[in-house]
Parts: C-alpha cells; structure tokens; sequence
C-alpha cells in the first residue's frame, strides 16, 4: 500500500492520454493471461470527436498518480441514449485499472462520483466500457485462461476494490464454454421438424454487408428490447462496428452468419466470430508493419470461436426457434474443422431459459462477470 498522498488529475492532454492508454502495459506486466487491447482501436473509441458513441454521450478521463507515478485510471461518463431509454439518471464509469491499493481505487471512484453528481446523475454503474453494446463488466470467477474476443479481464483484487468503495451486485453475467468433444446434439430433429413445420427456414449473409450488419441491429432491438441494460445503436454505432466484423468474419465460413426467417421475413439472426484474441495476445497492442507478419501465422493457429449473438424475438421463443438457431450454429461448427471450442455468451446470470439451453447442449459456465452500482 502506498504512503504517499494520491493524486486524481483529468486527462486533458494528448501525452495524459497516451498515459491513459498505456497503463495497463505495467499493470499487467508478466500476466500469462492478459490480452493486450490494440492502441489504434482503443484510442479511436476513447476519441469523443470521432467515435459514434460520444455523439449522445459525454466523458471525463482521470488518472491516479503517487510520486508522480501513473498507478491507476478511470473513465466517467453519461450515456444519454441509456438514460432516455430506460428513464434513468445513470453515470457509467468504466475503463477503470488500478494499482493494489483501496486508496488508490477510492480516490479514482470519488472523482467518478463528483464528476455524476455534477452531471445530474442518481447513481453509478458499471464496468461499462462504455455501455453493453460493447465490453462490460468485472471479471470475478475464471482468472485461469485468457478472455476471448470483446470480454472483459482484470486481476482478481478488482472485485475487493469494488466491494471496499461500497458497490454491490447489480447484474451478474456468464460466459459458458464447449468443446467439439463435448458438444452435445441438441434435440435437432425436433428443430428440423418445426423448421419444416413453421415454415422457418435459414438465410446465410447476403453481399451487402452493411445491410446485413444493420438487419442484425433491427433484429437485435427486437430480440433485447426488454432486457436488462439494453440500450439501441445507433445507425453511426452500427457503420463503425461493421468496420471492425467484416475482417473477422473473413476468416470463417460464410455459415457463422446467418438469419432465422420465418415465411420469408428474418426474424432471428446469429454471429459467430473467430477468438481473435488468440492472435491478438500476441501483437502487444501494435498494428505496425511486423504484426501483419504475426497476424498471419497465428491466425492458423485460432482454435476457438465466440457465439457474439444468437437470438429471436419474444413471442415466438418458445416455439423451438431458437433449436432450429443452434441446429445450424451445430451445422456450422461441425463442418469447419479448424475450431475445436466456442465461448456463448455473455448470458444475463438470471435468464434461465437461455442458460438452460445452453447447459442441455454441453456447454459450462466458466467464466463469471459482475455489474455494479452504487446510489449517489
């Protein structure tokens, strides 16, 4: 623990930026697990002149320093589109590392606050980084094996850091994992009798790439419209996002993208991604030249997917779509050999007819994550 006073400063320069930005480096120097983030992309979601995301919302970035060292960071913001959907008054705070200190972490957290009780703000949430349209949450169970593609990691202290300042549980999250030796068949032959049934039938992705990424939105809003935390993208969220799955769903087959119709109209769609983390653990944050060099023999080396999306909307649930989805999801894996595990997630820990599914088809909880809040 730390003797000298702590010292919270808003970010306001290019150079603090970069400070932000490169922390984690000597935070998790010698961690076999952590997955470096790549600076370019961190630094364009973290721009609020540039990324989407800040045209309806607002941020302050801090650092925490001791003896003029950097030991630990945060950001606050308020996320306008959240809070009008939901008729809240919620400040966000995310992007939060920190040394092993209380300290520390207490001094970054009451900048957090001050900053949402002068926006208006009732009471904090998170991690959000920045809402649950991108990555989210604490790490608090399954510290052994690295993240995969858009989830969440940080030392297991974390979660001390977070009780010590008074959060609490709001929302817990699950990853769950299976392997190609464990996947069990769900009841397919149920799912393909109600597919022929139900005139349900599967569409693969079309040409039009930005199209189909904005018919994944549409069906996105219908699917999670009334889950917890759901917040809509915007038509600029969802330009940017396609940006970063068109190169990704490049390396799988064209089946790990695919939309559930029923008598013609897509109703249900499903995005499985290759674990780039895989690769990317490798790159130490650069895009430079020599990295195109490792991108390429380590991709031949990805052996995990990650389930993004799967979902059809509410009212017709129950009538086994979502068996006819995980039939071709089993279709898809089964054909392309290069893959031998998949991560499906995250879950909302309390959502059981989704979780129960997935446990039927062999899939395990081992990954755990938590949301928290704090009134102000």
């Amino acid at each position: 623990m730390v003797k000298a006073p702590v010292e919270i400063s808003p970010v306001r320069s290019k150079r603090e930026l970069k400070e932000f930005i490169r922390l984690p480096w000597k935070l998790y120097a010698g961690d076999p697990n952590w997955v470096p983030p790549l600076r370019r992309m961190l630094r364009r979601l973290l721009d609020d002149r540039k990324h989407p995301y800040w045209q309806f919302s607002r941020r302050q970035l801090f650092l925490a320093r001791v003896d003029g060292q950097t030991v630990g960071r945060i950001m606050a913001h308020v996320d306008n589109n959240h809070n009008q959907y939901h008729q809240e008054k919620m400040g966000a705070w995310g992007f939060f590392e920190s040394i092993n200190d209380p300290r520390v972490s207490r001094a970054l957290f009451d900048a957090a606050r001050d900053y949402h009780l002068a926006q208006g703000m009732e009471f904090m949430r998170g991690p959000l980084n920045p809402s649950t349209n991108y990555e989210v949450g604490m790490l608090v169970e399954g510290f052994d094996q690295p993240p995969v593609l858009m989830m969440a990691y940080n030392p297991p202290y974390y979660r001390d850091l977070a009780a010590d300042y008074g959060f609490s549980k709001e929302k817990g999250l699950l990853a769950f994992f299976n392997t190609r030796a464990r996947w069990h068949s769900w009841d397919l032959s149920r799912a393909r009798r109600i597919a022929e049934r139900g005139n349900i039938s599967i569409r693969l992705r079309g040409r039009d790439f930005l199209e189909e990424v904005r018919l994944l939105n549409r069906i996105y809003r219908d699917c999670w419209s009334d889950n917890w935390g759901f917040v809509p993208m915007t038509d600029g969220e969802i330009v940017e996002s396609a940006k970063g799955l068109r190169p990704l769903l490049s390396m799988v087959s064209q089946k790990m993208l695919f939309f559930l119709c029923h008598r013609g109209k897509e109703v249900g769609g499903c995005v499985v991604l290759p674990d780039f983390n895989q690769v990317q653990i490798h790159l130490n944050g650069s895009l430079g030249p020599w990295s195109l060099l490792k991108i390429l023999w380590y991709r031949r080396k990805m052996d995990n997917l990650r389930c993004l999306m799967l979902g059809v909307p509410k009212g017709i649930r129950r009538a086994g779509f979502a068996l006819v989805a995980l039939d071709q999801v089993t279709r898809a894996f089964g054909e392309d050999k290069r893959f031998n595990s998949m991560e499906m997630g995250w879950t909302l820990e309390d959502n059981q007819d989704i979780n129960r599914l997935l446990l039927h088809g062999g899939a395990e909880p081992y990954k755990r994550y938590c949301i928290y809040r704090k009134d102000l």
